[in-house]
């Protein structure tokens, strides 16, 4: 059996494990299912203990293959803001991406530092949930019990990498969305601005390199998801960034777009010049950044769209035949405005909005404008990346979303190449678990 590196690719409806050889190939997969959680109004949160059962069955439905898995790399949802007792437990469910109710703290965070300041160190504004150091003054906050409990507040990776190996760390892709983190110089926590904002650094994992090799799998976790014990495990990278870097997209100028639950475009630079209408984050490799316009509901809200208007219809006929059908059709008069879950680069909480509604109607109408919305609103922002930068002609494209979406795509942005690379997530991650194995030999 061939050599193989496993990858465990934790998002935010499911987490995926694969199996993958020196030149990307995935030989086998696993997915699991879960949901994340609404429990209050602009509330979403993430149980990491159903995360954790899920990648342990993932795991343990490969690791019985026979191949000799040499490493683990790890690629995750961000933020996924989480605080660990001194064991790795989490204290409370997970606040993610989507999560809108630390708009106090995150206003009061920017009026205790200013707004360029924030754009000169962290390359982001502190909007609420997006950037994690709003979620975590919103615990010390609203659960202080919680915050003397806790013994370190991670993301996602952080998780996982302490209860693979007992270490804690967290990858520089991940520390450029808590807005702690020196983003434009790549240079560890802004103790200074921490302090400020009256947080505790001590409660900080880490920064460890997304190639570095954070540990060993322990017994104990080798007993529960099948892996050898004393494997390395390879801190890893946020899903975004694996993407770029399984995709290619490494050198000035190079796009990508992935779709999945969150519409993401992507544009890869060695001069990032920050900007309350985009957000930064450095890059899976080490000189380069990614200018990211985020659309926080992209295939979720053509999934909302379904769940609420298609529940007879199964899933494949939906997506394969009556979508196609809908877009090839003439556009309709009904307008949306594409926000189900919010902005991610704004304070104020923003909603969605359908106009243009008459007794003629149909739930047709409101499936072609939720594709045509994503489509035009990342069509908007990507002027971002023409006036500031050369982007390349070419676009390249993964994470799934239907033939007709992609072809609506294609006609929004004529003249550029889409080029679509399968799997670029997991062959991201499992490039900087090479990368790590190599490091150590």
């Amino acid at each position: 059996m061939a050599d193989v590196v496993l990858v465990i690719d934790a998002g935010t409806s499911s987490v995926k494990a694969g199996l993958l050889d020196r030149n990307g190939a995935v030989l086998a997969r696993s997915t699991r299912r879960y949901s994340y959680s609404m429990p209050a109004p602009h509330a979403v949160e993430l149980d990491f203990a159903i995360l954790w059962t899920q990648a342990e069955a993932a795991t343990r439905d490969l690791t019985s293959a026979g191949h000799a898995i040499r490493a683990v790399g790890l690629s995750v949802l961000c933020p996924g803001l989480v605080p660990l007792s001194e064991t790795g437990t989490p204290l409370r469910p997970a606040i993610i991406h989507m999560d809108r109710r630390s708009v106090v703290c995150a206003r009061a965070a920017l009026r205790t530092i200013g707004r360029d300041r924030f754009l000169n160190v962290a390359a982001n504004l502190p909007f609420p949930g997006g950037i994690s150091l709003t979620s975590a003054l919103w615990v010390k906050s609203k659960e202080p019990e919680i915050y003397r409990q806790a013994r370190c507040f991670g993301h996602t990776n952080t998780f996982l990498a302490r209860r693979l190996t007992g270490a804690w760390g967290m990858d520089p892709t991940n520390a450029s969305f808590t807005g702690f983190y020196n983003t434009l110089q790549a240079s560890g926590w802004n103790v200074e601005l921490i302090k400020e904002l009256g947080f505790d650094a001590d409660r900080l994992p880490p920064i460890v390199d997304s190639s570095a090799v954070i540990g060993l799998v322990l017994p104990d976790a080798a007993e529960r998801t099948g892996l050898p014990v004393g494997v390395p495990v390879v801190m890893g990278a946020a899903d975004t960034a694996c993407a770029a870097l399984g995709a290619g997209v490494t050198t000035e100028g190079d796009i990508l777009n992935s779709t999945g639950t969150v519409e993401v475009m992507v544009l890869a630079t060695a001069h990032p010049v920050s900007s309350e209408r985009y957000l930064i984050r450095t890059h899976a490799i080490p000189g380069m950044w990614l200018i990211m316009n985020i659309l926080s509901a992209g295939g979720e809200a053509i999934e909302w769209v379904r769940r609420t208007f298609y529940q007879e219809m199964d899933t494949e006929e939906f997506f394969s035949v009556h979508l196609p059908r809908v877009m090839a059709a003439r556009d309709g008069m009904v307008r949306m405005s594409p926000y189900l879950s919010g902005d991610r680069t704004s304070f104020t909480q923003r909603f969605a909005s359908y106009r243009r509604i008459g007794l003629q109607t149909t739930r047709d109408d409101f499936l072609q404008a939720t594709c045509r919305a994503t489509v035009e609103e990342m069509r908007k922002r990507f002027r971002y990346y023409e006036a500031g930068w050369q982007p390349s002609g070419r676009i390249r494209t993964t994470g799934g979303g239907s033939k007709a979406l992609m072809d609506l795509k294609m006609r929004s942005f004529p003249g550029f190449l889409w080029e679509e690379v399968p799997d670029a997530t997991l062959r991201g991650a499992a490039r900087l678990a090479w990368m790590g194995l190599d490091a150590g030999i």
